[in-house]
């Protein structure tokens, strides 16, 4: 582990933590408003490259906190779309 990568993997857990704030109010309000799914998904697919990307680095501790993002986007993903599709007529 690199100085380098314990920064990253910072940065990376602390975006995992704030992001479970909108998984959290995305369950309490069961319902998708004003918001667009396409910028989660895309940096949901960043967040898919950055695993790679983590590893072929060989920086462990931002693959884990990369992982934790990524897993954190998934679930906002697929809740808004469970709770769209439900809404929809």
């Amino acid at each position: 582990m690199s100085t380098v990568d314990a920064i990253n993997g910072v940065f990376e857990l602390g975006g995992a933590v704030v992001l479970t704030r909108n998984v959290a109010a995305l369950w309490r309000d069961r319902s998708v408003a004003g918001v667009s799914l396409l910028p989660t998904a895309w940096f949901n697919a960043w967040g898919l490259w950055n695993l790679w990307f983590y590893f072929a680095l060989k920086q462990p501790v931002s693959w884990v906190a990369g992982m934790a993002v990524f897993a954190v986007n998934t679930t906002w993903l697929v809740l808004a779309l469970w709770f769209t599709r439900r809404a929809a007529p």
